[in-house]
């Protein structure tokens, strides 16, 4: 099972970086199993409500609302002692 850390989503959601965003879109592409902690959520949020990103309060609910759909979330919850962190 593979953890998603903030960096894989950032780049994933926002495409901002091709090469790193074509990292991340094959690593959640693969349909292995994977989730995403909590904390990583909250950091989420802090990332693209920030200077680089300003996105609107209703935006980031729709990107949240969505990542629910995402084929490789098993769910939001804490497993860290199952998991391995992937970095790019």
């Amino acid at each position: 099972m593979i953890g998603l850390d903030t960096n894989i989503l950032v780049r994933y959601l926002t495409r901002d970086d091709e090469y790193q965003w074509r990292q991340a879109s094959d690593l959640i592409q693969q349909n292995q199993p994977c989730f995403i902690t909590n904390i990583v959520l909250c950091e989420l949020v802090w990332v693209l409500r920030g200077a680089n990103y300003r996105l609107s309060k209703d935006k980031i609910i729709n990107v949240l609302e969505a990542m629910k759909f995402l084929p490789i979330s098993e769910s939001f919850a804490n497993k860290a002692n199952r998991t391995k962190v992937v970095k790019i």
